[in-house]
């Protein structure tokens, strides 16, 4: 279970549930470097990084630093679901969404972020 963090953001950045980019679109406002979001995002685009490499280095010129990562929704499986009781899912997801977000296993990664204190 997540901390009580004062903000938490959850999007979805594939297309699968709006029509544009929320993700994009919500981020490009945080940086102020917009020649490097562009750069960012043409990278991207061109399939130089991928989208999870993309999110960190947008969060990271956001002035946000990862400092945790979850994968999650792991056991998808419909025949997965119907054969293993749901208590027994529940916690097989749970223990395993931190060893997964290593390799970035599920199709859904949730970040943990912190501000970057800026040195004055």
């Amino acid at each position: 279970m997540m901390k009580n963090y004062r903000l938490k953001v959850f999007t979805d950045f594939d297309g699968t549930i709006t029509k544009n980019d929320v993700w994009m679109s919500s981020v490009s406002k945080l940086i102020e470097d917009k020649e490097e979001f562009n750069n960012i995002c043409e990278e991207l685009y061109s399939g130089k990084i991928g989208t999870r490499e993309t999110v960190i280095r947008q969060l990271e010129h956001a002035g946000l630093s990862v400092i945790g990562t979850l994968s999650v929704s792991n056991l998808r499986s419909v025949r997965l679901k119907k054969m293993v009781p749901r208590e027994i899912m529940l916690g097989a997801e749970k223990v395993l969404q931190r060893p997964l977000a290593i390799v970035y296993f599920g199709p859904s990664i949730f970040f943990l972020v912190k501000k970057i204190r800026k040195s004055s």
